[in-house]
């Protein structure tokens, strides 16, 4: 972060000051006390399990050069606001605004991460790229992530999630893109928004705060986005004749397609599984072209690109290949991961399946729906409860349902073989790594 006055930070957050020097600089902005560091702003946020304001004094003892808060406090140089999450995205707001570059705001039910590393690996070839880290990508990521700005960026790639109506809005505020990316309409906390069209219209948040001549990005073979038009210039990218920048001579086997760039074909390969991963390569195909890129480092940044944390990642023990991708679960990436693994080489062709959450009334029928999709394998084993219908679904010969990821990964010790492909994948709340973690460590008890 530069350096920035108190009183800036004032002015942006509309907060009453006690005690703190108005031309004294912050360095930093900091919302986890176990991370304060000299001369930061502590912003203390109310969590579900924990108050920020609990630790104000303890912040400033360790360093900070003041605290930010919404209750009266008299331990030293304060900022006291009306709601410490609305001022953490003012204060981003007003910092973003202190740089001229481009940001690029990126949303989707699935593959937004796979996406923007994508976006960040292509734009970085001509450009200082700031990018998210991880899946920082909520109210506290995103804000988070802009105060990393510096003068040396020349853009910047911001993801951005959400689970409720109104997020998004204020996300895209905050980071006020020049362009937006869009990459699919899935079912993802369709608990919820509701329905497919609730979660196209949380998505189309992310144009609120599009500049007035920014452009939206859109998956043209997503089905919902295909037929939104929003007023805004949209320029769509896939592999439909009706997408103005299109992926061509795709070879799924070997992630393999071409695109034309000013005319000049490039090939393409990816170096991460899926055939889903080819919308999410053409996403930073289409952010590449937009912003100038030409077409040999776009080629050059999708191939360098690689997988973050458990999303899609392979590993392999004992002759065993894995697909790792545990990060979070919904019908859509289900689908997707058991695509990999139909297409994947092995003697038996395994998915180890958990809870797909935040489904609601969709929940059963989901679940049961990924069972019938997942029938062409080989075995299909579930864990938790709501996947319990998974396996009822699953037209298989070798299936069967576990309470917990401890007694699965008991029976797999005497059941996996060398040569089997193996799916792990669920939500988040699963810990579907654990199962991994077994098998790596070698099923020590």
């Amino acid at each position: 972060m530069k350096p920035t006055t108190i009183k800036k930070l004032i002015e942006w957050s509309d907060a009453v000051s006690f005690g703190a020097e108005e031309t004294a600089l912050i360095t930093d902005i900091c919302t986890d006390s176990r991370k304060i560091t000299p001369g930061c702003l502590f912003v203390a946020l109310k969590g579900e399990r924990f108050d920020g304001h609990a630790f104000l004094q303890q912040a400033l003892d360790q360093g900070a050069k003041a605290v930010m808060g919404e209750i009266p406090f008299e331990g030293g140089p304060y900022l006291q606001v009306k709601d410490t999450s609305q001022a953490l995205l003012d204060l981003a707001s007003g910092y973003r605004k202190q740089f001229s570059i481009p940001v690029v705001g990126i949303t989707g039910s699935v593959g937004k991460t796979t996406t923007k590393e994508m976006v960040a690996g292509v734009l970085s070839q001509a450009y200082c790229c700031l990018k998210t880290e991880g899946n920082f990508n909520n109210e506290i990521g995103v804000p988070l992530t802009l105060f990393r700005l510096e003068d040396c960026h020349e853009i910047a790639v911001i993801e951005m999630g959400m689970n409720h109506f109104g997020e998004l809005s204020r996300l895209s505020r905050c980071a006020c893109p020049d362009a937006v990316i869009i990459n699919n309409i899935g079912m993802s906390h369709i608990e919820n928004l509701g329905s497919r069209e609730g979660i196209l219209k949380a998505k189309l948040e992310i144009l609120d705060g599009l500049k007035e001549k920014g452009t939206a990005l859109f998956n043209g073979d997503d089905d919902y986005l295909n037929q939104a038009n929003p007023d805004v210039k949209i320029i769509r990218y896939g592999s439909s004749e009706t997408c103005a920048i299109r992926a061509e001579e795709i070879v799924s086997e070997q992630q393999l397609f071409s695109f034309v760039c000013k005319e000049l074909p490039e090939r393409v390969t990816i170096p991460v599984p899926g055939r889903h991963n080819i919308s999410n390569a053409m996403a930073a195909v289409a952010a590449g072209v937009l912003f100038d890129v030409p077409g040999a480092l776009i080629k050059q940044g999708i191939e360098q690109s690689q997988s973050v944390g458990m999303r899609m990642r392979t590993e392999e023990k004992d002759g065993i290949r894995v697909i790792l991708d545990c990060y979070n679960a919904n019908p859509d990436s289900m689908r997707a991961g058991i695509s990999v693994l139909k297409e994947s080489a092995g003697t038996r062709k395994i998915a180890l399946l958990g809870d797909m959450l935040e489904l609601g009334d969709y929940s059963d029928q989901a679940h049961f729906e990924i069972g019938q999709f997942a029938s062409e394998l080989d075995a299909v084993f579930t864990v938790g409860k709501a996947s319990e219908q998974i396996c009822k679904g699953a037209q298989v010969s070798i299936k069967q349902h576990f309470a917990t990821n401890d007694e699965l990964s008991r029976f797999l010790k005497t059941f996996l073989q060398e040569g089997d492909a193996v799916l792990i994948k669920g939500s988040r709340g699963m810990k579907m790594e654990e199962i991994w973690n077994r098998i790596n460590e070698g099923w020590k008890n």
